[in-house]
């Protein structure tokens, strides 16, 4: 997912003072096929990488073959991150009340990156907002995402307003 790492980039960049995905301690929660993509990017871009996900030997295989560090469910919040990606489902409509990370283990400055999109504001999102943390949404990685694809069947730069405008009408819609 380039896109994913592209949005991470961003973000890090645009923060006071700007920062790099080189060297960070990114902990990425889920061992699917999304935390695959973006721990791969990751690892690629430089950064020290720990994965954990609720199915240890699932996160302890996607450690091995990325060759970063794996940690236990149950110690995420153990851990420092500078980057915290969450690529599991919780916090998904319609389970809107849940949260794969406590607020209190998130450091005064960890940017928090949740790729779910629906909603856009998940209980993770809000409670980093709430500490003061940066934050990027699921729907700036689908933006993103849609907009490369865009570029290489056009040719043009993508409209990402008329596009994140659009995904947020669809989405509300669905709910």
């Amino acid at each position: 997912l380039p896109a994913a790492i592209t949005t991470l980039k961003v973000a890090l960049e645009a923060d006071s003072p700007p920062r790099s995905l080189q060297g960070a301690k990114c902990l990425v929660l889920g061992a699917g096929g999304a935390a695959r993509a973006i721990a791969g990017g990751l690892v690629e871009a430089g950064a020290v990488v720990t994965v954990t996900g609720r199915t240890r030997p699932r996160a302890n295989a996607l450690a091995v073959d990325l060759g970063c560090q794996e940690t236990g469910w149950e110690n995420r919040g153990a851990q420092f991150a500078d980057v915290l990606i969450n690529c599991t489902p919780v916090g998904m409509h319609p389970n809107l009340d849940e949260s794969p990370f406590q607020p209190q283990w998130l450091g005064e400055n960890t940017l928090v990156f949740d790729t779910v999109y629906n909603p856009e504001n998940t209980l993770l999102i809000k409670q980093a907002r709430e500490r003061g943390c940066p934050t990027v949404s699921g729907i700036e990685m689908f933006i993103r995402q849609a907009a490369l694809q865009y570029e290489q069947f056009t040719g043009k730069p993508a409209p990402l307003d008329v596009m994140r405008e659009t995904l947020r009408r669809g989405i509300s819609a669905v709910r």
